[in-house]
């Protein structure tokens, strides 16, 4: 009985289609996005050589400048440590 009621319903064929046509589209969206974020992640740029050397040698242009903001960039990245600490403390 429940057998020839299902075999009776019609199956949309319109719907169907477009249903695949949006996924496949959301699909190849999805692999554009995630191929440009690689993309962009592999060319990020890092210090060159010679720049670490004079790093090394304290002769950088602006030296004490870029001295200063690393050192306020690794205080913040701290902080943020032990605030997450404190907050992992608290919560235990």
């Amino acid at each position: 009985m429940i057998g020839t009621y299902y075999k009776n319903l019609p199956i949309p064929k319109t719907t169907t289609m477009k249903s695949l046509k949006l996924n496949l589209s959301a699909a190849v969206a999805l692999l554009a996005l995630a191929g440009t974020s690689v993309l962009f992640n592999a060319c990020e740029k890092s210090p060159k050589p010679i720049e670490k050397v004079k790093d090394g040698l304290n002769i950088r242009e602006n030296e004490e400048a870029k001295d200063a903001a690393e050192e306020v960039g690794e205080a913040v990245k701290e902080t943020g440590e032990n605030i997450k600490d404190a907050i992992n403390d608290a919560t235990n």
